[in-house]
């Protein structure tokens, strides 16, 4: 079951790319998938969005009501994120002090959990402890890279076992890292003060998000990383 936490992000992402539903007597099915996620996604924080979301379903089989009940639905979505950030507000901290190791544990691993699709982790530091505390029970339909360094050697035996239940799970090595970043669907980067490893153990960390416009420029710096890093499991 998804925390607030990973519905909130997972409600920001959604937001951001609302499919077409549709001009026709027929609703696009990507527009239906769409509504069907935003609907699992509100009710497990609310119940009553069940109510709110079915009065406007009715109206989206109708071209000419339809455009009005997707903006109602927006503004459905909208209200429970405000609502969800105030609520989390306390909770979202960038900065984690010595001694905050749970807390910084308990919101990477939000983050790892709400991916949909793809993980891509640069940890040059890496082992595999903190490996399999943050990836051993990713879910298996989502996809994961790491790139790793100075333990990679030792994530061989844990990667292997792992891939009995979980197969899209590839690290490979490389001393081009310095470091620590997360992306999540290829759309959203967070940058990590220290490695997951020791973080907010005996000294201060962060986990703080890069604004949009630059997670591609990041990516692909990476990306390039990546293709000339040398394979370790599976």
């Amino acid at each position: 079951m998804m925390d607030p936490q990973q519905v909130l992000t997972s409600l920001k992402q959604l937001m951001e790319n609302v499919p077409d539903c549709g001009s026709g007597v027929a609703i696009d099915q990507q527009f239906l998938d769409w509504y069907g996620r935003i609907k699992v996604l509100l009710v497990s924080v609310n119940p009553r969005h069940e109510v709110e979301l079915d009065l406007q379903q009715p109206r989206l089989a109708f071209p000419l009501l339809r455009g009005d009940a997707v903006q109602q639905v927006r503004m459905i979505i909208s209200n429970e994120v405000k609502r969800l950030e105030f609520v989390l507000g306390d909770q979202i901290q960038p900065v984690y002090g010595p001694g905050a190791q749970y807390d910084f544990y308990r919101n990477l691993k939000s983050l790892i959990e709400s991916a949909e699709r793809e993980l891509f982790l640069i940890d040059p530091y890496i082992d595999r402890n903190s490996f399999d505390l943050y990836l051993g029970d990713l879910d298996s339909s989502v996809g994961a890279r790491v790139l790793a360094h100075n333990y990679a050697s030792s994530l061989e035996p844990v990667i292997r076992m792992l891939a009995t239940k979980h197969s899209a799970i590839e690290v490979r090595d490389s001393d081009s890292l310095h470091d620590r970043v997360l992306f999540v669907d290829g759309t959203q980067c967070w940058v990590i003060g220290q490695s997951i490893k020791d973080a907010a153990g005996k000294k201060p960390t962060y986990l703080a998000p890069l604004p949009r416009e630059v997670v591609q420029g990041k990516l692909g710096f990476y990306e390039n990383i990546w293709k000339d890093a040398v394979s370790i499991a599976p």
